[in-house]
């Protein structure tokens, strides 16, 4: 057999080729090759090898060996090599970038249509976006233009604003522009009237309502919008971004939302001090839309009997399209945790590296995932193709956390939760809106967590103290407190009931038994809480059709329908279930119209009775009413 040299062929090339015949031994002879290239054939009649080599991202090596055999079994062979090289890298394109934009100063009530230059470099397509344009201007992204009439303002005004280009990478510029709203102003020749005194109270008091949470709407809003707040005391808060007509995002004193991304809804949960914090409210993809931004505070607790609950934070959920080059998503760990990283939906083989260490490869597009406890601080996930070629995958990343609580409540009295709206239109100096603060007393912070109506802990109906827990009951509270599961209460359940500080019952307690079931008071939408407040146990909200709300308490959390649920009046929406702090089977249930402001369920009695307002007993009975 002659003697063949190695070959270097390109990667993804043609073959066709003949190998050479041997000589001596016997006539006839049989020929056979091993280890040829995937995608190269070879016809022992012939001696042809033949085909297209395989397309590679690295030089790749094959050992090849070509044997003879005559018609006596004589033998031999020869082996070379075949060298499939890889393509070269292609360049790296040039960095994206913005031209500057010079600043410029526009007439008070004027008009404007202009369009902003394009990126260069990157990689196309490229997708813009712009915050801080004055009210009354919109951007529009696929042509870059900028149109619309200023406002008309009475002193110089300064917008600065962002625009922003994000190539398919991900890579994000940002190029900043300010823009001087000029103006005159006539004064004539009558002289001014004298000014008001100065009022004697020049901040008045915000309103004071119940205890519900504070909703603040957003409507047609383009740039990011500030809501300042304080706490009269340490404090679970709780912050809901709902109803979004464009992806917005949200931040509290520097910690960002949980991001479910576009217009699913966002939220953040924990403990603050008491003191000032603010939340911002800000676009992400640019243009203008709506929100509805929810506050809620509720009595954090400390000492007597402890426990522990499991709170799952969800710290990226990204779904992408047409990705040919490595991605980093970035998170934060307020506290060590369990941390999960899930790869699905894969449409090429992905692989992915939390740190330095990889996921489980399960291969092609088969889902790949880490499991893992990572200390407090930042951390990252990089996504990066294995097959070459654009493709899609989903990224979702959650941390499981073990939280220790304590089920007796934090004395000090009540909460209050003082919210404000400050002006979001770029100024250089943020103004609180006049008429723009709520207030809200939070009971539970005196001994009274679920709102009952004493202020030592002690239920309605005599017993000794109760004991706070999160479930179970006081056998010591039961007494007289087990009726006929109907409309029935002691005097201190009905709304109004006096409490402590000169506040009022802002719901009813319903008298039940443990095997009561519970019914809508109205139609509307189910929302459900991301973990079980300490006083009012697993609940369910309503949100109705005009704005207002029912919330029923002490639930059992199985029992719950989903979130997002639609319900009508009389649909069941719970057991009860003995969660929260209560003195024995009740069934707390709140109203709240549209306009923030509680009422009383009863007011008409038997319109909330047609409405299907009941109670279904399994088949233990109650006790008849004495």
């Amino acid at each position: 057999m002659p003697t063949i040299p190695d070959f270097r062929v390109p990667s993804g090339g043609s073959v066709d080729t003949v190998f050479p015949a041997a000589t001596g031994g016997r006539r006839p002879y049989s020929y056979s090759v091993s280890g040829l290239p995937p995608g190269i054939s070879f016809s022992h009649s012939t001696r042809r090898a033949r085909g297209t080599l395989p397309t590679v991202l690295v030089d790749t090596t094959y050992t090849v060996t070509y044997s003879v055999r005559d018609s006596r079994s004589a033998t031999d062979s020869v082996t070379f090599t075949v060298v499939v090289v890889a393509p070269a890298a292609p360049p790296p394109p040039p960095p994206l970038s913005l031209p500057a934009i010079p600043d410029s100063r526009l007439p008070s009530g004027g008009s404007v249509n202009t369009t902003l230059p394009a990126a260069t470099g990157g990689v196309p397509p490229y997708r813009y976006s712009v915050s801080g344009l004055p009210p009354g201007i919109t951007f529009d992204a696929s042509t870059r233009s900028v149109s619309g009439t200023l406002p008309t303002v009475t002193a110089d005004t300064t917008y600065r604003i962002v625009y922003t280009a994000r190539d398919s990478s991900g890579t994000i510029v940002f190029g900043s522009v300010g823009t001087t709203v000029r103006f005159t102003t006539t004064v004539t020749a009558s002289a001014a009237p004298p000014s008001d005194p100065p009022p004697s109270n020049p901040t008045p008091s915000p309103p004071t309502t119940d205890g519900g949470p504070i909703v603040k709407t957003g409507v047609n809003v383009s740039s990011s919008r500030t809501y300042p707040f304080t706490l009269s005391h340490r404090a679970d808060v709780s912050v809901e971004l709902t109803g979004m007509t464009t992806d917005f995002d949200c931040t509290l004193s520097g910690n960002r939302c949980t991001n479910r991304g576009g217009t699913r809804d966002d939220s953040w949960t924990g403990t603050l001090e008491a003191g000032e914090h603010k939340i911002v409210v800000y676009p992400y993809g640019g243009g203008s839309g709506n929100y509805t931004l929810t506050i809620s505070a509720g009595a954090p607790t400390t000492g007597g009997s402890t426990g522990t609950r499991t709170q799952v934070t969800t710290l990226v959920d990204a779904s992408e399209t047409n990705i040919s080059t490595s991605r980093t998503y970035s998170f934060t760990v307020a506290r060590r945790a369990a941390v999960d990283v899930a790869l699905t939906g894969l449409t090429i083989d992905f692989d992915c590296r939390v740190g330095s260490s990889r996921c489980t490869n399960r291969w092609g597009t088969r889902d790949d995932s880490w499991s893992g406890d990572l200390d407090q601080g930042s951390h990252s996930v990089v996504v990066y193709p294995y097959d070459p070629g654009p493709g899609n995958y989903s990224l979702t990343v959650t941390a499981t956390e073990t939280i220790t609580f304590v089920a007796t409540p934090l004395a000090g009295g009540p909460i209050r939760l003082r919210v404000c709206e400050k002006d979001s239109g770029g100024t250089d100096t943020d103004i609180v809106l006049p008429g723009s603060c709520v207030e809200v007393v939070i009971p539970g912070g005196e001994g009274d967590p679920d709102d009952d109506g004493d202020d030592d802990g002690t239920p309605p109906g005599g017993g000794g103290p109760v004991t706070p827990t999160q479930t179970g009951v006081n056998p010591a509270t039961l007494t007289n407190r087990i009726r006929d599961c109907g409309w029935n209460f002691n005097e201190g359940d009905l709304f109004g009931a006096p409490r402590s500080g000169g506040r009022t019952h802002t719901g009813i307690d319903v008298q039940t038994h443990s095997d009561a079931e519970f019914s809508a008071f109205r139609g509307g939408v189910v929302e459900l809480p991301p973990e079980q407040p300490q006083s009012c146990g697993w609940y369910v909200r309503i949100r109705h059709d005009d704005g207002g709300y029912e919330v029923h308490c002490h639930l059992d959390r199985a029992s719950r329908p989903a979130a997002g649920a639609r319900v009508e009046a009389g649909d069941h929406i719970g057991s009860w279930g003995g969660s929260g702090v209560h003195g024995g089977p009740h069934h707390h249930f709140k109203l709240v119209g549209p306009d923030g402001r509680a009422r009383d369920p009863l007011e008409d009695r038997s319109a909330a009775e047609a409405a299907g307002f009941t109670f279904r007993t399994g088949p233990e009975q109650c006790e008849a009413p004495e």
